[in-house]
């Protein structure tokens, strides 16, 4: 996982498998920019990591409330079919803004300071 920021948002890279040990480690490493009150994330996932743990969607659906709360966004871009039917089966897939890939994500919602 790497993440860095450009411009006004938060990009995280993940091409491992979301397991809870890298959930916890990806909880640790996403307060850091939450405490330091960024409010804008895309998430590049890969398309070949497998969701291991439940925790990814809880995480997901908290900071995606803490984006919206203050006016911010998640953007989750990914050609990963089986993440996506996941978030689809847990009925939760409309409170993401789903993006094919993180240069569209990128021209569409980041800013340059």
């Amino acid at each position: 996982m790497k993440s860095e920021i450009k411009g006004n948002a938060v990009i995280y890279n993940i091409e491992e498998h979301f397991d809870d040990t890298f959930a916890a480690f990806f909880y640790d490493d996403l307060n850091s920019y939450v405490n330091s009150k960024y409010y804008n994330y895309i998430i590049d996932i890969a398309s070949n990591v497998r969701i291991e743990s439940a925790k990814f969607a809880a995480l997901l659906l908290s900071l995606n409330a803490y984006c919206l709360k203050n006016k911010g966004f998640l953007v989750i871009s990914t050609q990963n079919t089986d993440l996506i039917n996941f978030l689809k089966l847990i009925k939760v897939i409309d409170n993401f803004k789903i993006i094919d890939s993180l240069e569209k994500a990128m021209a569409k919602y980041i800013k340059q300071k």
